[in-house]
């Protein structure tokens, strides 16, 4: 767990492919997979990461390509986004069987809890429980940290919710996707440690309030509207490094939140004046 130089952490890793690409040897694995991670000024996370992700699907045997999506400086962070814009720009260089989503300081502790996706209607939730919860899920819904869709999946639920700036509610507002498309959530095996995850240790963004107003105001209309289709972003630059393709975007956060109904709007606006935030 302690935060390596990027270039020891390529020298660890010297068969990788071009854009952090990892293919077994002496086998072809069943899928192949992209694991999305988004991103914004957690240098030292990435480098934990990718120091305990990488082996652990090595051992796996696993046929994986890492994207790390950072969003650029000039709105507020957007998770939920980020995830759906590692989605988009993936597809576009090759086609996957599996996309993970993983937050950037959620590292899963077990081999055996393989990254992999669900059967044709599950979802695939890799998390039964986490180390600051005293290695139990906060809620019955969680469903944040590390999740699996297949492509067709994702494009059903229409991926995430666009309108989450700041921290919180979009993994519960997935949920609910979810569930609005009557697909099942499963998790590895609850009576072992299998589906146990660690979380890197970071100081948390302050809740938000009207996160729940935008949660609450979701129905099968709006969130059939607001996700894979209608999402804005620009792309300022794609690298492709030794241990991961680097996905660098920009949001107009107030092009984005118009979408949202004028009360909300204006429950953001109060508190944006409020804590004097840009």
């Amino acid at each position: 767990m302690t935060s390596q130089s990027l270039i020891s952490l390529e020298s660890m890793f010297p068969d990788s492919h071009v854009g952090g690409r990892f293919k077994p040897s002496g086998c072809r694995s069943k899928y192949k997979i992209a694991v999305i991670v988004p991103f914004r000024d957690r240098d030292s996370h990435l480098k934990m990461y990718l120091r305990n992700v990488i082996p652990k699907l090595r051992r796996q045997k696993a046929d994986f390509t890492i994207y790390v999506v950072e969003q650029a400086p000039g709105s507020h962070f957007n998770r939920g986004m980020m995830r759906n814009v590692g989605f988009a720009e993936a597809i576009k260089i090759e086609d996957y069987d599996c996309f993970i989503f993983n937050d950037v300081d959620s590292i899963f502790e077990d081999d055996r809890n393989i990254f992999r996706c669900g059967r044709e209607n599950s979802i695939r939730h890799l998390v039964t429980g986490v180390d600051v919860f005293k290695y139990r899920l906060k809620y019955s819904i969680l469903v944040g940290g590390i999740i699996a869709f297949t492509p067709e999946q994702f494009r059903r639920v229409n991926g995430y919710s666009n309108f989450y700036f700041d921290w919180g509610a979009e993994d519960d507002d997935i949920y609910y996707r979810i569930q609005r498309e009557k697909m099942k959530i499963e998790r590895p095996d609850e009576n072992s440690t299998i589906g146990f995850m660690s979380t890197l240790q970071h100081a948390r963004d302050p809740e938000v309030k009207y996160r729940f107003d935008i949660l609450y105001s979701r129905n099968n209309v709006t969130s059939h509207k607001d996700g894979l289709n209608s999402l804005k972003y620009t792309v300022k630059m794609i690298g492709y490094k030794k241990l991961f393709t680097w996905i660098y975007v920009s949001v107009d956060e107030n092009e984005v939140l118009q979408g949202l109904d004028s009360s909300i709007q204006r429950k953001i606006s109060v508190y944006r004046s409020k804590h004097k935030e840009k």
